[in-house]
């Protein structure tokens, strides 16, 4: 069971990065004018909170998941 769940966790974290790497990063927030990785608002900050908030939700979804 612990090899499945760190798969599971693991298997989450990855599809959180995923998706904060192309819907976040390369999608929403130049639609909003920030710019890619939000470039344009000199700041990494918005960037890493983001970041961190798809890990910390794809880490749990992967937790709780069963198919």
């Amino acid at each position: 069971p612990m090899r499945t769940l760190w798969g599971g966790a693991l298997g989450g974290i990855a599809f959180g990065i995923a998706v904060w790497l192309v819907l976040a990063m390369l999608i929403a927030m130049p639609m909003m004018g920030e710019g890619v990785f939000g470039y344009k608002t000199e700041s990494a900050r918005s960037a890493i909170l983001s970041l961190g908030l798809h890990v910390l939700f794809g880490g749990l979804l992967g937790l709780i998941y069963i198919p």
